[in-house]
């Protein structure tokens, strides 16, 4: 995350790349998709931790994994999964590593989902 939203430069390629016609469609009426993209994976990490009830809500502050997600969704990836990563670096440096071995562990889980398609089975290399 940078500055509650996506770093300045993954923004800027999606504004250079997000054409009408090239990644999506845009009839007068509706929005639709230019690619065909099965499965992806995401992972958000964030310096803090994301909690209702206090001065940084995700109701109010999640700019990064709503736009991603649904930019993504936008341009046609079908079905998109995430891992967030909150409290990635905190001040309490146990608590931190704690969020990163879990957040670790979910994408792992989600790999072996995103690999259990054969066509990509086939071009998978293992993780080391």
């Amino acid at each position: 995350m940078w500055n509650f939203g996506l770093p300045y430069k993954l923004k800027q390629l999606i504004d250079l790349v997000a054409q009408r016609n090239y990644l999506f469609t845009y009839d007068g009426k509706q929005y639709g998709p230019r690619l065909n993209v099965e499965k992806a994976i995401v992972v958000y990490t964030r310096g803090s931790r994301f909690l209702e009830g206090t001065p940084i809500p995700p109701s109010r502050f999640d700019h990064q994994a709503t736009y991603l997600d649904f930019w993504l969704r936008l341009v046609g990836v079908r079905d998109l999964r995430s891992v967030v990563v909150d409290n990635a670096w905190n001040r309490d440096r146990r608590e931190s590593e704690v969020s990163l071995a879990k957040g670790k562990a979910s994408l792992e889980r989600l790999v072996e989902w995103f690999l259990a398609s054969s066509e990509l089975q086939q071009c998978a290399m293992p993780l080391t």
